[in-house]
This record gives structure tokens, C-alpha cells and sequence, in this order.
């Protein structure tokens, strides 16, 4: 009877670090720059909008606002608009769209459009990757600010897990589930051991 509590006990300790051992998703911090270039009178301020969120198990996007553009006084042009979205992770991620804009904008409304291209997608361990696609805007705003949006996607059937980047340095880390089957195994050895000497 013993020997099989023993056995329980051990088994127990390795599934519990087996659990321990998984992976949990990362916050991600978004920052970036935005940029307006091409013909025409060109007066604007944008002010990224950072924000944190995660992309866990059964959640596979996120929308979010990624800058608040104002014109502060008349403009108008045409030409390339380029957002750069920087992911902050313990290795950080950029993820740079391009689109085409034509408008006219001042403190009181803007009108034109800006086209964004196809999404750009960054691949990660473990054969994941996440999606950026920003959202297109067309039509007459009233106000002087616009905002640029858009989603996030985790393309995996998983929590978006990132590892911690590895020092070329450093020793090269032990699997943790084979130490902890060598201790269980260690365990069931050392009861077995002791109980044949009580006999």
C-alpha cells in the first residue's frame, strides 16, 4: 500500500511540473510613428495611442486605435502614408503598413481617403504569427482629428506565446519536463529501494 501512495505521491510532483512548465501569453505593448508624405500642403500631428492587451486561448484578435492624427491648421495633398507599429515583447516587433492617401483636412473637418495595402504578418516560434491590418478610411469627418485602427490576429490555434530571447552567452537552459521525469523516476526508485530493505 505503501508503495503505491509512494508511486501516486511521485507521479503527482510530475504532472504538477509538467503543468508549471507550460507557457503563459505575453501582455503586448503597442506604440509606433505615422507618416504623411507626398505633394501638397501637409500640416498634421499625430500622437500614438498606447495600449496593452494579450492574445490568450480562444481570442485570436484584437482591434485597436493605433494613432489620433489632428490637422491644426488647412491642409491638403496626395501621396504615402506609413505607420509603423512597434509590438513590446521581450524581443520588441515592428510591423510596418503602407497605403495611399488623397485629402483635404483643417481643425474643423477632413475628407479624402487613405488605402492601406495587404496586412503585414510577422512569424514567431512554434510556427505561429501575428497580422496586422489597419483599417481603410474614406468619406467628410467633422472635428479635427482622425484615428487610425485596426486588428492584431494571433494565427495559431493557441495562446500567443513568445520566448525570452536567448544570451549567445549563457549555458544552454535543461528541459524541465525530462528533469522532472528523472526526479519521479529518481523517487519510484528510492521507495522501491527502501522497501525491499524493510523487508
Amino acid at each position: 500500500m505503501k508503495k503505491v501512495l509512494i508511486t501516486a505521491f511521485a507521479l503527482f510532483v510530475c504532472l504538477g511540473m509538467f503543468r508549471t512548465a507550460e507557457a503563459t501569453p505575453f501582455e503586448i505593448g503597442t506604440n509606433g510613428t505615422f507618416d504623411l508624405r507626398g505633394w501638397g500642403i501637409l500640416n498634421y500631428e499625430y500622437q500614438a495611442l498606447s495600449s496593452s492587451f494579450d492574445l490568450d486561448e480562444g481570442e485570436t484578435s484584437q482591434s485597436l486605435d493605433f494613432f489620433s492624427v489632428t490637422f491644426p491648421s488647412f491642409s491638403f495633398g496626395a501621396g504615402t502614408a506609413a505607420a509603423s507599429i512597434e509590438l513590446a515583447l521581450p524581443t520588441p516587433i515592428q510591423l510596418d503598413e503602407y497605403g495611399t492617401y488623397l485629402g483635404i483636412g483643417c481643425r474643423f473637418f477632413q475628407a479624402g481617403y487613405i488605402y492601406w495595402g495587404d496586412p503585414v504578418t510577422f512569424g514567431y516560434g512554434d510556427g505561429g504569427s501575428l497580422t496586422l491590418d489597419l483599417n481603410d478610411l474614406m468619406g467628410v469627418q467633422m472635428g479635427d482629428s482622425l484615428i487610425i485602427s485596426g486588428k492584431i490576429t494571433n494565427n495559431h490555434d493557441s495562446a500567443m506565446v513568445i520566448p525570452e530571447p536567448v544570451d549567445p552567452d549563457s549555458p544552454a537552459p535543461v528541459p524541465e519536463p525530462a528533469t522532472v521525469l528523472l526526479l519521479g523516476v529518481g523517487l519510484i526508485g528510492l521507495a522501491s529501494k527502501l522497501r525491499k530493505t524493510a523487508s
